[in-house]
């Protein structure tokens, strides 16, 4: 599976300031989606699709910003490899 993600210029720049390779950001973000699928995996798998689409969805904005925030210190010494 191939995904695409536009990011804002803002992430973009922000990227290239810090020199991060896309392969560091392609580790992560799988790295990201694997730990997402496990915690998603714990929770009931019938609980009711929203209309909106996907029961992934209200869940995987406030699973990023819990993650980075946990995670601070690591994800600035990634950054700077």
């Amino acid at each position: 599976m191939t995904l695409t993600i536009d990011l804002p210029e803002s992430v973009a720049q922000e990227l290239g300031s810090r020199h991060i390779s896309d392969q560091q950001i392609r580790a992560f973000v799988i790295q990201v989606v694997e730990a997402w699928l496990r915690i998603q995996s714990t929770e009931s798998a019938t609980a009711p699709i929203e209309k909106t689409g996907s029961r992934f969805t209200a869940s995987a904005t406030g699973f990023a910003e819990k993650l980075v925030r946990e995670n601070r210190e690591l994800f600035e010494r990634l950054a700077n490899l």
